[in-house]
């Protein structure tokens, strides 16, 4: 009787041990394996609209590509019209100081326009002296011709002996210099250039808003003329073409610079006015772009 008894507990326990190891079944395993299934549907889902948006605005912007250079090619066309009917007006002379761009040309010249670095030069803008000192490296120093930029100046005048030698040097002026062009920035506000021609003993401001007080460029022009070659200046104001508006200085300074590099006794009003300015925005553009004249 023992015997039995202690099968039968032997047998519950086994039994309770057995059935403690059997994990009962979980009535929401259908649901959740439905919500896996769900999950995985919408994560396929945004995939592939993740993929249709990034298409959307890969054809947007290939649309808006293509739209640009619809407007740059109808820029362009307008431009060489304007530009060809300019271009028949000049003389002879003046065509030495222009010349008809190439559609490739007008088309990289517009889509430059568009940036930063060159939006400067759009029709009615201001140009700073990144355009200005860009453009006049650009210039061949012929006859004994100096370019200054538009901070060797400032720095020119404020030098004492030692300093002024270096910075004359580094600009390769020398007693065989014939003369000193340079753009100069009055207060931020407006350009205009100054010539030293040292063979004739003139000193010479060329202002496209002419004015009537020089005096302190002057006798800081004639400072600086006289601790290269000491002899007496004549000083002059020119008669030299005169813009109809407040942005174009920069332009007309550089056109000045240009011509007078070539031309130093050059009668500027020859050469280009205010109807050829639009023009000269195009080719300076196109030299930066070409990086020569």
């Amino acid at each position: 009787m023992q015997f039995w008894s202690n099968i039968t507990r032997i047998a519950s326990k086994i039994k309770e041990k057995c059935l403690s190891l059997i994990k009962p079944p979980d009535p929401l395993q259908g649901l959740k394996e439905q919500l896996q299934d769900i999950n995985q549907m919408e994560d396929q889902y945004q995939e592939i609209k993740n993929k249709l948006d990034e298409l959307s605005l890969e054809s947007q912007e290939t649309a808006n590509l293509q739209n640009e250079d619809k407007e740059i090619s109808k820029e362009s066309e307008n431009y060489q019209i304007a530009i060809k009917q300019v271009y028949s007006t000049l003389t002879k002379k003046q065509r030495e100081f222009y010349k008809l761009l190439t559609e490739e040309e007008y088309n990289k010249v517009l889509a430059a326009l568009k940036t930063p670095q060159y939006s400067r030069l759009k029709p009615g803008v201001w140009l700073n002296d990144e355009i200005i000192n860009n453009f006049t490296k650009l210039l061949d120093f012929e006859n004994g011709t100096v370019i200054l930029n538009s901070f060797q100046f400032d720095l020119l005048i404020k030098a004492d002996d030692n300093k002024f030698k270096r910075i004359s040097q580094k600009a390769k002026i020398d007693q065989n210099t014939k003369q000193i062009l340079a753009p100069f920035n009055q207060n931020n506000v407006h350009w205009y250039t100054f010539q030293i021609d040292f063979e004739q003993s003139v000193i010479t401001i060329y202002d496209s808003m002419k004015r009537s007080n020089y005096s302190q460029l002057f006798n800081n022009l004639v400072e600086m003329a006289e601790r290269i070659k000491n002899q007496e200046y004549e000083l002059k104001v020119a008669n030299c073409p005169q813009q109809s508006n407040s942005h174009d200085c920069g332009v007309f300074t550089l056109k000045n610079i240009w011509i007078l590099s070539k031309y130093p006794q050059a009668k500027l009003q020859v050469y280009y006015d205010q109807s050829t300015i639009f023009y000269d925005r195009i080719l300076i553009c196109n030299s930066l772009l070409q990086q020569k004249i």
